[in-house]
């Protein structure tokens, strides 16, 4: 490892490297600013510019492509030795920057066979979002929620076929993205539910008018007979003031 950090000159630093003294093998850590979450309230544009960004270090490093991520060496452990190469912890757009990646390298489409880690969550995010693109008009005139179901219906039949399928969470907060968009790009589905929240204000707001009583403040203006102003009346009133001005 230490040949290759020497060969790597301009590549970011790893924050960690936790080494096993009799073999030599390694793990590298390179710490974040901001966490990626792979939740169902998760945004989709991280998770592919990480995927993108941790494809290239895989390449760099010469590392172990089959590598998901999940179990590391532990760097307080006596059993390892532990260096710390860099304590600044990095944003995804620095490691980005310093890799020469842009968003359109991260937007990238791969194949089922590389959907390793968060290459899961990129192919199933490509994968369907072309068939929504299409299937979005067969709900026009139907209701957004049947249409998320759809979509995470269809996400979750792809994330099946993989090798290490991910969480319910993962799969339906790339369903929602994708559903999202495609019903607000649809401009007939995105203008059926404008509609309907226009409707709904309509009648609520009907429900709530109501005249005004003779007796109400509204009604008697007091601020008239006061010769003040209606903003003046209700501040002096806050104050307690207006028994004075009376």
């Amino acid at each position: 490892m230490s040949e290759i950090l020497y060969e790597l000159v301009g590549i970011p630093l790893p924050n960690l490297l936790v080494a096993n003294p009799e073999n030599g093998r390694s793990h590298i850590l390179f710490q974040l600013k901001v966490p990626i979450y792979t939740t169902d309230a998760s945004r989709q544009k991280p998770i592919l510019y990480a995927n993108a960004i941790q494809q290239k270090l895989l390449e760099l490093f010469k590392a172990d492509p089959a590598y998901v991520g999940l179990v590391a060496k532990n760097p307080f452990s006596d059993s390892w030795k532990t260096y710390c190469l860099r304590d600044k912890p990095y944003s995804l757009n620095e490691l980005a920057k310093n890799l020469e990646l842009s968003w359109k390298d991260a937007n990238k489409e791969i194949k089922q066979d590389d959907a390793i880690g968060l290459g899961r969550n990129c192919f199933v995010f490509h994968t369907a979002r072309h068939w929504a693109y299409k299937e979005v008009r067969q709900y026009r005139g139907s209701t957004y929620t049947a249409w998320l179901d759809c979509v995470v219906k269809h996400c979750s039949g792809l994330n099946q076929g993989l090798n290490q399928p991910m969480t319910h969470g993962e799969v339906k907060g790339i369903a929602k993205s994708i559903a999202r968009y495609c019903w607000k790009k649809d401009a007939y589905c995105y203008q059926e539910f404008i509609d309907r929240q226009s409707r709904k204000g309509t009648v609520g707001g009907k429900k709530s008018k109501r005249g005004c009583k003779d007796d109400s403040e509204r009604s008697m203006k007091p601020w008239e007979e006061l010769g003040i102003g209606q903003a003046t009346y209700y501040r002096r009133k806050k104050k307690g003031l207006l028994s004075d001005s009376i």
